[in-house]
């Protein structure tokens, strides 16, 4: 299987939604349902430069093959405005536990016909010896029109990491290399990048 991108991203291409990398060892991009969950993303711990552990759910067992973790949780990170108002999102949860998350192709629209951006990053937390780590990734979503296109997210391009104060207010995001999007167009079967330089 090839190395997934850097940031993932779905295109809504047509009538059909790709995933721009594979699931269930396919060499690359996905078609994925908007009724269905899937394991998008496997959780990593590492110490001291070792990966310790890998998977979706507590059942996985960590790589010394008996240590696991006591809580493996997976949520959408949005924002809560008060007791029943929180951010849009694309995506749902639809197995905490175990990392089975629904895209479902919901998007927003402003007076112009824009889309207005989405609460669109999934969250997992893992308790670990007694210790709770967690981490976050942004989805991106796009449209296109025409099947013969995709627009992606330019690999080592965006934020490396962010860091926050100890009350989570003001982060400040490593802008050292700022996003850059791709467009790509399938001429004879293959995916070429005709970006504007």
């Amino acid at each position: 299987m090839n190395n997934p991108p850097l940031w993932p991203m779905i295109t809504k291409a047509g009538s059909s939604y790709i995933l721009n990398y594979g699931l269930n060892n396919a060499a690359s991009e996905t078609s994925i349902g908007i009724s269905t969950g899937y394991q998008l993303f496997k959780a990593q711990l590492w110490h001291n430069g070792e990966l310790v552990w890998e998977g979706f759910s507590s059942a996985d067992a960590a790589k010394d093959g008996t240590t696991k973790p006591s809580l493996v949780h997976w949520e959408v990170l949005r924002n809560k405005y008060n007791s029943s108002t929180y951010d849009a999102s694309a995506f749902v949860v639809t197995d905490a536990s175990k990392g089975s998350i629904q895209y479902t192709g919901d998007h927003l629209q402003s007076a112009s016909g824009f889309e207005t951006p989405l609460a669109n990053i999934i969250k997992c937390s893992v308790t670990w010896q007694d210790k709770l780590y967690y981490g976050t990734i942004p989805i991106t979503t796009a449209w296109t029109r025409d099947t013969k296109y995709r627009v992606g997210l330019k690999d080592y391009t965006g934020f490396r990491y962010v860091v926050y104060t100890s009350d989570g207010m003001t982060p400040q995001y490593d802008n050292s290399h700022p996003f850059e999007f791709i467009c790509l167009e399938k001429i004879n079967g293959i995916w070429e990048d005709i970006s504007i330089i």
